[in-house]
């Protein structure tokens, strides 16, 4: 009897102990699982496929998403607003703008102060892309799918994606091909380092023709910065940049330049004294 008594006990206790060990191996698979990070959200800044062309940086210019284009290059500075020195409000009025000539002087017209190099290092870690190419977040997360190139019943499919690279080509802003567009009927000039499609805006220049036509095709930053330019001239004047000097673009985000959305402090020409 007691015999059999010991080996009860002894199954009741296996039994016992083989639940236990299962439900913790359970609980360790499921903790686990959880614990996996999330993908990265970066690549939801913008609408896949998407460039960061002068349309899409005008619509994040608020505290809630702002965007900066500075030397062509764009930066979402959302998180770093409230961490900045000179407080919020000093960028508040560039978000969706290009920021260049305010980065540049702290937006001083009067005494103007370069940003010192620890500044423009941290400004690095706000940096999406290049303006006019896809953001680089979006560019790193689009290569990780593999779904595409695993299913072999679409693989006949795939050469028709190609066309996208065929009909909007990229091109580099070299000065050779600056001096190309050196008419008014298709004008670009260099201001700051920037390459400028004014050739929709010529028509509407306060100062006429004549005061933009000699630097189509050149580098006019000398003459527009010899004038007192308003803030909103420089505002205005970023709607048809086209990318910075040396950089590659596409036919695509210049051919937004022909038709640019100005920013509600942008109607209409610009002030009498530009």
């Amino acid at each position: 009897m007691k015999k059999l008594t010991a080996v009860s006990l002894l199954i009741f206790w296996a039994l016992v102990t083989a639940l236990l060990t299962s439900g913790l191996v359970f609980y360790q698979n499921k903790q686990q699982a959880v614990e996996i990070p999330p993908e990265q959200q970066s690549a939801s800044v913008v609408a896949p496929g998407a460039l960061l062309s002068m349309r899409e940086i005008l619509t994040h210019n608020t505290a809630a998403s702002c965007w900066l284009l500075v030397s062509g290059k764009v930066y979402d500075v959302t998180t770093y607003l409230d961490k900045h020195p000179g407080d919020a409000s000093t960028i508040l009025p560039t978000c969706g703008t290009d920021a260049t000539q305010a980065y540049a002087t702290k937006g001083r017209t009067s005494s103007p102060k370069s940003h010192s190099q620890n500044a423009t290092e941290m400004l690095k870690a706000y940096y999406i892309g290049d303006f006019g190419q896809k953001p680089v977040a979006q560019n790193a997360a689009t290569q990780k799918p593999t779904t595409a190139t695993a299913q072999p019943t679409t693989s006949t499919a795939k050469p028709t994606t190609l066309s996208t690279t065929v009909t909007n080509p990229s091109v580099t802003l070299s000065i050779q091909e600056i001096a190309k567009h050196s008419t008014t009927d298709d004008c670009w000039m260099i201001v700051n380092g920037n390459v400028y499609n004014v050739t929709s805006y010529i028509p509407r220049h306060p100062g006429g023709v004549g005061a933009i036509r000699p630097y189509c095709g050149r580098d006019g930053t000398a003459a527009f910065e010899g004038l007192p330019h308003s803030m909103n001239a420089h505002q205005m004047l970023a709607n048809y940049l086209v990318g910075a000097v040396g950089q590659q673009t596409t036919s695509q985000a210049i051919q937004q330049t022909t038709t640019p959305t100005p920013s509600a402090s942008q109607k209409g020409d610009d002030d009498d004294d530009d």
